[in-house]
């Protein structure tokens, strides 16, 4: 009974032990008799048990032999399934674990697929990335797990979590894997929003080239697919391309936002939206019109707070940041900033309010200013962040000619220019 306890967790349920250990009528005596003996306790306003000491479980755990240990697992695992079939999503985390002690790689799969997404829909980008990772190293080794349709779907969802959490790099290493899959696959909704992700993390890495071939890949399926959904993911990723390369006429791409706007009113995609606002204050700032820029950012914080969405909320708050810094008030700048770090919930919105707080410390004078813009801008080049890091890079320049060191401070603002021009 302690085996089976312990292969549950260092917390367990009476019920679900009985179910698992096969002696209903014992389980109860028996667990009595193991907390006469401090072995465990009965959790203070719950029916739960946990062992007394997290070593006592561990040693009770590794003393089960490998097969008995999956047999324990597996029936965890059918158990939790049969006391939650209608409800699997609650127990997806507990679920995965379990089948992943198991050889029911299909189940496995399922189920760390199902907790990455749940997580990711509660902003837990973290928890998310972990169990992709682990559903994604599942099918690696064994890809008879999942069929094509549901690794389309489980990709799509990937993405987005790398997207959102700004890992450039790791996306890029996904894609490198899964293109020829997709290929293979052909056209479908799936494929429209992976190569949409894709594109927006070669454009975080600077990898402009690459992102406009992706992009184009991306316009002419959904040219093909013709669905709503696929157009707008198409025609919001041209937008936020033309803003760092390739830049569109005033003509086009007011026609190109017309289009857009058309297509996100037909779907529900808050993510999409708060992308598409993004980028049409960017454009704003990137054409010098700062007044419609801000315009955009406060619209953002709007809709952040009459649907209580901490994405638009810190997304207009640190576009507002952006828009203050480009105009040289580097107070408000780091205001907004701070406050826009304390709303963001996601990697991407919270690197825009990191930016621009960097890039204002300098230009303000603040004690370490320098120090702390050059550790920010180390983060960004391990991270693939590339587009994050040019304000507060020249800002290391702007530091040089303010200890003196003009000569200096030109050299390195000069260089940072010529990198961005190569890139």
């Amino acid at each position: 009974l302690l085996q089976a306890a312990a292969a549950i967790g260092r917390r367990f349920d009476p019920g679900l032990l009985a179910s698992v250990a096969g002696q209903p009528d014992e389980t109860g005596a028996a667990l009595h008799r193991l907390q006469d003996n401090d072995i465990i306790y009965r959790e203070a306003d719950s029916s739960d048990y946990a062992f007394r000491h997290v070593l006592l479980r561990d040693c009770v755990y590794q003393s089960l032999l490998s097969d008995r240990r999956a047999e324990l697992h597996l029936a965890i695992a059918e158990a939790l399934e049969a006391r939650n079939h209608n409800r699997l999503t609650e127990t997806a985390e507990a679920l995965a674990y379990h089948y992943a002690q198991t050889n029911r790689a299909v189940q496995a799969f399922t189920y760390a697929a199902m907790a990455g997404t749940k997580s990711l829909g509660m902003f837990s980008l973290g928890e998310a990335d972990r169990y992709f990772a682990a559903a994604f190293a599942l099918y690696e080794r064994d890809p008879s797990c999942v069929t094509e349709a549901r690794l389309a779907a489980f990709l799509a969802d990937y993405a987005l979590c790398s997207n959102l959490s700004l890992r450039a790099k790791a996306m890029e290493e996904l894609a490198a894997k899964v293109r020829p899959f997709f290929r293979r696959q052909g056209d479908s909704l799936h494929h429209a929003l992976f190569l949409h992700h894709l594109v927006a993390c070669l454009i975080c890495d600077a990898r402009y080239l690459a992102a406009i071939d992706v992009r184009q890949d991306l316009s002419d399926m959904a040219a093909r697919l013709g669905d709503p959904v696929s157009r707008a993911y198409a025609i919001v990723s041209e937008i936020a391309l033309s803003c760092y390369c390739q830049p569109f006429t005033n003509a086009e791409f007011a026609a190109r936002r017309a289009e857009a706007e058309r297509l996100l009113a037909e779907i529900d995609d808050a993510y999409l939206q708060n992308y598409f606002w993004a980028h049409l204050g960017w454009d704003k700032i990137c054409r010098g019109r700062v007044l419609e820029a801000n315009e955009a950012a406060d619209r953002m914080m709007d809709i952040g707070l009459r649907q209580n969405d901490p994405r638009s909320l810190g997304y207009g708050t640190a576009m507002k940041a952006l828009t203050a810094l480009c105009t040289d008030d580097y107070e408000t700048a780091l205001a907004m900033s701070e406050q826009a770090l304390k709303v963001s919930r996601v990697e991407f919105e919270t690197a825009i309010a990191a930016a621009s707080r960097h890039a204002s410390l300098v230009p303000l004078g603040k004690p370490g200013a320098a120090a702390e813009v050059r550790r920010f801008v180390d983060t960004c080049a391990a991270n693939g962040w590339t587009m994050f890091s040019s304000g507060p890079e020249i800002m290391l320049g702007v530091a040089l000619a303010m200890e003196g060191r003009i000569g200096e401070g030109l050299a390195h603002i000069e260089a940072v220019i010529k990198r961005r021009e190569s890139e």
